[in-house]
């Protein structure tokens, strides 16, 4: 999640033989990880007790690159990684409690139990960042008709403040199974 502490005494050394830094691509390392643990998700379980440990530093951006390895391993995690995971939407970083939300929706979201990703999309929609709540409703509309239970709670995200998070509960309200379930 983030360069080695030693990369800054390395670096000035570099320098003084105009050899080039060290380091300084992690994002790109970590999008390179998460593509991988995607496509052979069963690989990436054996990495699980340390993106846990992760889940816990005090560098957000390593408990950020943590919850999307964790979201790309995908329900092999299991249940006790899931819950460690999604404990951390009660993050003080706005970018750690949306990238768990953004993770459930993004990565598989069919293969988990709905009512395990239910929870999950409710706290981002009451999440004060903006991006949270689009990317619940996001996952929202991805469940369809499972998503049922939360329809008070996508009524009321029909008049957030924020656009996306506005159309999207409103494409839900008004998709035509939902009015083909209401019926019933």
């Amino acid at each position: 999640g983030k360069d080695p502490t030693w990369y800054k005494a390395a670096n000035p050394v570099r320098r003084c033989f105009n050899l080039a830094p060290l380091g300084g691509k992690p994002w790109e390392h970590k999008e390179d990880a998460r593509k991988a643990f995607a496509a052979l998700p069963e690989r990436g379980a054996s990495a699980v007790p340390k993106l846990l440990l992760r889940l816990s530093d005090p560098d957000p951006a390593v408990r950020r690159y943590a919850v999307h390895m964790l979201g790309a391993i995908g329900p092999s995690i299991g249940s006790a990684a899931f819950q460690q995971m999604t404990n951390c939407l009660s993050d003080v970083d706005d970018n750690v409690r949306n990238d768990v939300v953004w993770a459930l929706q993004f990565h598989r979201p069919s293969e988990y139990p709905a009512e395990g990703l239910l929870p999950v999309y409710l706290s981002g929609l009451r999440d004060s960042f903006w991006l949270a709540r689009q990317n619940a409703m996001g996952g929202l509309l991805l469940l369809g008709e499972k998503a049922a239970p939360a329809r008070p709670a996508i009524e009321k995200a029909a008049t957030d403040a924020n656009e996306g998070v506005h159309q999207l509960a409103q494409r839900w309200l008004d998709a035509k199974f939902r009015k083909e379930w209401d019926r019933e």
